[in-house]
């Protein structure tokens, strides 16, 4: 960007009200010409709806939100172990003695909790204290080993040592973000509920005496990290509060938000015991990613499941181990239109998702509570549930759940579960959708048809709610309340514990809102670890040029204020490309309509075309300066142009641990494995000219993990943003990325024309490109103005005015 896109865009003179001290002026900041090198961010208003709060009770709230948050399974249990069977599947392996050709049965639960047990290095603990509080049972990667030659669905090979990217702390017997959850009396004679003390891993916790139970999964699974910095080692024990870590430069607190950034969704799905339920959400087709092969690929699984089950769960999963380790696909489109894990660092950064599909941050949290913590809630967008949309919509490309009746989908997900709950995920037995308990959970109409009225009907009034029951401006959220006709209210045991009545009585909040109340209270609460690398010291006449080169170029147009965010969603536009994939500089190209003026960003389309039917739809619009509704939404808002389908402008804070870039994680630049990298800035910058084995785009650089099999390779994050900044590196990203690079598992069985796949297909068709956001920095690999650009980034921590070894710049 310069100084032609800010008279395009009308922008000029308000960046020239700040030039030559802030640049371009920030839409949401409450210093409208913050200095992000020498002040630090304001800290969130301590308050729950607008209601301050006693300093005590903020402090343990946002403890509370904490545990909550990596703890509250809101009953998802029933869908992860009796629907999914997460780590229940079994493999086939060669007889350890008997005939050639001979296989025995691995139960992967088995291997599971052998892994944690082993952790320690001390057999029998896993439920008495694995690993214990200084003892060495905690890792970023639970590595799981599997016999030489086993196979997953009769095809599909295993490794010897398969990297999940769990997280596990000292002392406790499951990773973060899976719970174990005592199943209640009535469920004890289930034969498919594992019991503690009979898994061969010690004695079962003495709270457990011989009880059946299940596993739930939670937030912390994909958003807490043990591995701070990304390097691929744990650097923290626990992300409990008072657990430090001696010798670590990070605290606890430091774990929560980052995003797991090396976790394997692929595998953690596969080896369930029932693939089919994540079949139109992480998995897809195989060397294609074009709506209508999404649209032939469920399709061909619907026809499948029954006739060909083996088959049709082995494509599944094949689909689901395309998608790049690190990155989660949570659109259910069928696509693979992965995100990199996002570090949810939420304080004045709205609305939410890369998209910005959501704004408000309740919604939000329900979005994912309801949707992504149980996928048997996507019941709400089969073909005869979801017609109201498709109807009014009529002009959008054809859902893949045209071809899934809400029957035969519920039939899909649990014809292979080890329980069917068809008529739970229905709604037919207790008036709520999906499988999340239903004492936890309220029914909305809302405006897409998602609930059928006699569903809504069957519930008890207790749980039916609209959005006049909420207030303030719920009425203008109504479409995004409850996507898929379900939002979360505060469970029934935790207001008991909590006294709840009493806190109301005391801060008139919402009882159905005060769990995810405080959950946002916590997420707003917390700020990125300290960047701690030696590349930073002595560096600070380089952040400040830095700062200044990132004004200079008008990049705080949008990256704007304290966060670094306008809080706007900025049109994708599709453009024309020349061979290399980057916009010729002459090419306007042409543009979906979108409400906020901005520079088109020309990157890849797929994720927020997933989402846009809701953007269409049921979206209100919002002001970009509180995050607060301020109309409804409505279909003639996308008919007339008024629309905000495109990507939302990224906060830049924790850049120096979230490589690789952009929101399909595609632009990425690593050291092959043995080469230690230059300690000095430039120096390592330059490398990108003098070094001709670095790895570009993110195909090679997951090969070349899979083939270490030792530690996450991740891409360097000094490397990988010279890439984003610079034309020439990019289109060596770009490049690499169309090229066939990435392996496909044995067994494949479909593609788009029916046949067998090649061995490797390019990572553009996993929705990883390397496209768009096309503002170039003037310069040459290491040299001045981009090295400075880059420590400037790097530096966007807590507190940039203070870099590792050196006296603290901030401003009193």
């Amino acid at each position: 960007m310069d100084a032609r896109w800010l008279r395009r865009t009308g922008l000029h003179g308000a960046a020239l009200a700040c030039i030559g001290f802030t640049g371009a002026c920030a839409v949401q900041s409450t210093d409208k010409c913050f200095d992000v090198v020498h002040q630090v961010a304001p800290r969130p208003e301590r308050a729950i709806e607008g209601h301050p709060l006693d300093p005590a009770d903020y402090e343990t709230y946002v403890g509370w939100g904490a545990e909550w948050f990596r703890g509250e399974t809101f009953g998802d249990e029933r869908a992860v172990t009796d629907v999914a069977g997460l780590m229940n599947g079994v493999v086939e392996a060669p007889c350890e003695k008997g005939p050639p050709g001979c296989t025995r049965t691995v139960r992967v639960f088995d291997v599971f909790v052998h892994a944690l047990d082993a952790l320690d290095g001390v057999e029998g603990n896993l439920f008495t204290g694995n690993g214990g509080p200084q003892g060495k049972g905690y890792t970023s990667d639970l590595v799981l080993r599997f016999p030489p030659g086993s196979k997953l669905f009769g095809a599909i090979p295993v490794p010897e040592q398969l990297h999940t990217g769990l997280d596990v702390e000292a002392g406790e017997p499951f990773p973060l973000g899976i719970v174990a959850v005592v199943a209640p009396d009535a469920d004890q004679g289930l034969d498919y509920l594992p019991v503690a003390s009979k898994l061969g891993v010690g004695p079962g916790p003495e709270e457990w005496p011989d009880k059946r139970f299940r596993v739930g999964l939670t937030c912390a699974l994909c958003h807490y990290s043990l591995d701070v910095d990304g390097d691929g080692t744990a650097d923290l024990k626990s992300a409990r509060l008072g657990h430090a870590t001696p010798g670590s430069p990070w605290r606890p607190e430091h774990a929560w938000a980052l995003g797991n950034q090396d976790l394997h969704f692929g595998w953690l799905f596969s080896l369930t015991a029932n693939p089919l339920l994540g079949a139109t959400v992480i998995s897809g087709p195989v060397g294609t990613n074009a709506p209508a092969d999404a649209v032939a690929f469920v399709r061909w699984v619907r026809d499948n499941y029954l006739r060909a089950p083996q088959a049709a769960m082995r494509q599944v999963a094949i689909g689901m181990l395309m998608q790049p380790r690190g990155l989660a696909d949570d659109t259910p489109d069928a696509l693979h239109d992965p995100v990199n894990m996002p570090s949810i660092f939420t304080q004045q950064n709205w609305p939410y998702n890369s998209d910005g599909a959501l704004e408000n941050a309740s919604d939000r949290n329900n979005g994912v509570w309801t949707a992504a913590l149980d996928f048997t809630g996507l019941i709400g967008l089969a073909g005869d549930r979801a017609s109201a949309r498709a109807g009014t919509l009529y002009w959008e490309r054809p859902s893949i759940y045209s071809q899934l009746p809400a029957a035969t989908f519920a039939d899909m997900m649990t014809r292979y579960s080890p329980a069917v709950r068809a008529n739970d995920i229905l709604g037919f037995s207790d008036g709520v959708p999906g499988l999340l308990d239903p004492d936890a959970v309220v029914v909305m109409l809302g405006t897409s048809g998602v609930v059928p009225k006699d569903v809504f009907d069957h519930a008890p009034a207790s749980r039916r709610r609209t959005p006049e029951d909420y207030g303030g401006d719920a009425p203008a959220r109504v479409g995004v309340m409850a996507l898929l006709g379900s939002r979360v209210r505060t469970p029934p045991a935790l207001r008991a514990a909590i006294h709840l009545p009493q806190i109301v009585a005391k801060y008139h909040v919402s009882e159905d809102e005060f769990f995810t109340d405080v959950v946002s209270l916590m997420l707003d609460w917390q700020q990125p670890p300290p960047n701690v690398s030696p590349m930073l010291t002595g560096q600070w006449p380089l952040v400040e040029r830095g700062y200044g080169v990132f004004r200079e170029e008008g990049c705080d147009a949008c990256h704007a204020g304290a966060f670094l965010t306008d809080n706007r969603i900025h049109r994708y536009a599709a453009t024309e490309r020349d061979e290399s994939g980057i916009s010729p500089p002459s090419t306007a190209g042409w543009m979906l309509p979108a409400r906020d003026l901005g520079p088109a960003l020309g990157t890849d389309a797929l994720r927020t075309l997933g989402t846009r039917p809701q953007e269409l739809f049921v979206s209100p619009s919002f002001d970009p300066a509180t995050g607060r509704a301020t109309a409804t939404g409505s279909i003639w808002k996308g008919l007339f142009g008024d629309t905000r389908v495109g990507y939302k402008t990224a906060t830049l804070r924790n850049l120096w641990a979230t490589p690789p870039y952009l929101h399909d994680g595609s632009v990425g630049v690593g050291f092959p494995p043995g080469v230690t990298p230059a300690v000095d800035l430039r120096a390592r910058l330059r490398e990108a000219v003098d070094d001709p084995r670095l790895v570009y785009g993110m195909g090679p650089i997951l090969e070349a993990f899979e083939q270490r099999q030792s530690g996450w390779h991740r891409p360097d994050a000094a490397l990988s943003l010279q890439a984003l900044l610079l034309e020439s590196e990019r289109r060596k990203i770009v490049a690499s990325n169309r090229a066939p690079t990435t392996h496909v598992p044995a067994g494949a069985v479909w593609d788009a024309r029916g046949e067998p796949t090649t061995e490797r297909v390019p990572m553009t068709t996993l929705g990883v490109s390397g496209i768009g956001h096309e503002f170039w920095v003037r310069d040459v690999p290491g040299g001045d103005r981009v090295s400075a650009l880059v420590a400037f980034l790097l530096a966007l921590d807590d507190k940039p005015c203070e870099l590792p070894g050196e006296p603290s710049h901030c401003s009193p």
